[in-house]
């Protein structure tokens, strides 16, 4: 892998398909079956794994308990320094041609990346 794979695997057209997931792991039918994703429901999907890989991490040092948004991050730069962090990340996927419009939410308990994305299947927001 070269770092820009898409995570899941070809078929003919080299289209993005993926096992589908949830947040307990892989999704089946209602016969048991594992599902699959392809085109754009793919790519989002990759996408979000993508996001949730990194949160709550420091990805420089993931043994590293500092508080990573708070402490390292108004070293680099603050917000628009793990903007561009997580549209990097977003970005690493050959089926995405542009990562725009990131906003990113904070609760107390809870954070969310939301981006525009362009594929090569279309545009969609994740």
């Amino acid at each position: 892998m070269d770092g820009n794979d898409h995570g899941g695997f070809c078929k003919g057209d080299c289209a993005m398909i993926t096992i589908k997931t949830n947040e307990k792991g892989i999704e089946l039918d209602k016969n048991g079956n594992i599902e699959l994703l392809d085109g754009l429901d793919a790519c989002v999907q990759d996408v979000q794994s993508r996001v949730l890989f990194n949160q709550g991490e420091n990805p420089y040092d993931l043994t590293d308990g500092i508080d990573y948004n708070g402490d390292l991050l108004g070293k680099f730069g603050g917000e628009e320094y793990i903007k561009n962090v997580y549209a990097k990340q977003i970005g690493k996927s050959d089926d995405i041609t542009e990562v725009a419009n990131i906003e990113i939410a904070r609760g107390d308990k809870s954070f969310s990346v939301n981006a525009e994305i362009k594929t090569i299947y279309g545009v969609t927001n994740v």
